[in-house]
């Protein structure tokens, strides 16, 4: 039976409607045949009623939603911050804004109220993104009128700096730091034999000289051990690989706090390094890739070997 606009039957109605089936299936449809007229946003929603185990199908209803055109957003390199740790959020979008050339080198960031505004996240959110930048190299804070945040690319003493803060804390140890210089080290020499140009040659050479005029220092051999670190900073500058630059800037201070640790050999060693220095200089100055390179591992051995804790490290590893 088809009921066109009819209520709902009673209770009463149904169970009548219940002794007359005696177990059949009877559908009753009811439609409301209504539509909206030519409109893309219109949609159909079925309703269904279960009424004695019979399905009607009460209701088509269609719904008519306007379009709305929103306005074009401002270009802009930061989008707000969603996730939960939101100072990591924004250290990452101004890090990569920065290095990616959006903002340029040199160039101010926005206020702290306009970027904390596009962020969407609150000023000491952006303050402390802004210290860890900073601390990163990335970001520089002048104060004063006409200051702010400015965007700095960073150089080769940023990573060296983040590489021996990373030593430090990490607590790599004598044994991990010997094993890499022997080879980053003597890799640097074979490099600076192919790539050394005149001032390089000339800075390793006065570098040399120092050693030698510190070998009878009455202040101990910290200073001879310094310029000797810096003589190996300035090999890998003439390396002009500016991640062996960095990395080598990182691993001075490391090496210096392993001083104490060379005890009774330190004396040994430091008398061996004008010479070793010497010969891997001239070597470089040569072109002789493969000499450097013999004579580097050779040097840095010899640190190795004279290292306590070094030595400690590998009997404990057997």
């Amino acid at each position: 039976m088809s009921v066109r606009g009819a209520q709902p039957p009673s209770a009463s109605a149904a169970a009548i409607g219940t002794r007359r089936l005696s177990g059949t299936h009877a559908a009753v449809s009811m439609s409301s045949a209504r539509r909206a007229r030519a409109s893309p946003a219109c949609h159909v929603v079925s309703v269904s009623l279960a009424i004695i185990g019979k399905t009607i199908q009460q209701v088509d209803r269609c719904a008519t939603l306007p379009r709305m055109t929103a306005p074009a957003p401002e270009a802009s390199p930061f989008t707000p911050v969603r996730r939960v740790r939101s100072v990591d959020d924004v250290v990452a979008q101004i890090r990569t804004a920065i290095l990616t050339g959006e903002v340029a080198e040199g160039e101010r960031l926005p206020s702290e109220r306009d970027l904390s505004e596009r962020l969407e996240v609150g000023r000491p959110t952006l303050r402390e993104a802004l210290r860890t930048l900073e601390a990163l190299g990335i970001v520089e804070i002048r104060p004063g009128k006409g200051g702010g945040a400015f965007a700095v690319r960073p150089g080769e003493a940023t990573l060296g700096s983040a590489l021996a803060t990373l030593v430090s804390l990490r607590g790599a140890s004598a044994r991990e730091l010997a094993e890499f210089r022997l080879s980053f080290e003597a890799e640097n020499a074979w490099w600076a034999a192919q790539r050394a140009d005149t001032d390089d040659l000339a800075t390793l050479r006065v570098l040399v000289a120092e050693t030698r005029g510190q070998l009878d220092a009455p202040t101990g051999w910290a200073p001879l051990v310094d310029a000797d670190a810096r003589w190996h900073e300035a090999l890998a500058r003439a390396t002009k690989n500016r991640l062996r630059i960095g990395i080598s800037l990182g691993l001075h201070e490391p090496v210096l706090r392993q001083l104490p640790a060379l005890s009774a050999g330190v004396d040994r060693y430091a008398r061996a390094v004008p010479r070793a220095l010497a010969r891997i200089t001239k070597a470089v100055a040569a072109g002789d890739a493969e000499a450097a390179r013999a004579h580097m591992q050779e040097h840095i051995a010899q640190w190795n070997r004279l290292n306590v804790d070094v030595a400690a490290e590998e009997e404990l590893r057997g």
